[in-house]
C-alpha cells in the first residue's frame, strides 16, 4: 500500500511547495514532520519491485486517479511505502526518518 501526504491547508504558507532545504531553513531544523501533513490518498500499485518514486510523481501529474482530490504532486509532498517516507524535493527525493511517528527527519537522499 502506498500513501500520499500533502501539506495541511493551514500550513501551506510555511511548508507548501518548498524544497526540503528551504522548508527547514524557514521553519527550523527538524520541522518537516508528519503532523504538518494530511493523508490525501492511499493506493496499490502492482509489480512494486519495478515502481519508482518518479513513476508515482508522473501518475499524480499526468494520469491522476479520478477519485484523487489533492493538488498535482509537487515539492513538499510525501510518499509512504512499506514504512518508509520520501519527501518530493525540488530535484529528486529525500528519505525521511519518520519511523518514530513522524517526529524527525534525517534528510538523506
Amino acid at each position: 500500500m502506498y500513501k500520499l501526504y500533502q501539506v495541511k491547508k493551514e500550513k501551506m504558507h510555511d511548508f507548501g511547495f518548498l524544497s526540503f532545504e528551504d522548508a527547514e531553513r524557514y521553519n527550523g531544523e527538524g520541522s518537516v514532520t508528519l503532523e504538518n501533513y494530511d493523508l490525501v490518498y492511499e493506493f496499490e500499485m502492482y509489480s512494486a519491485e519495478d515502481i519508482r518514486l518518479d513513476d508515482i510523481y508522473a501518475m499524480f501529474n499526468l494520469h491522476r486517479p479520478n477519485d484523487f482530490t489533492g493538488h498535482s504532486m509537487s515539492a513538499s509532498d510525501v510518499v509512504e511505502y512499506d514504512g518508509s517516507f520520501y519527501y518530493c524535493d525540488d530535484v529528486g527525493w529525500k528519505k525521511l526518518d519518520w519511523g518514530n511517528g513522524g517526529q524527525s527527519c534525517d534528510g538523506q537522499d
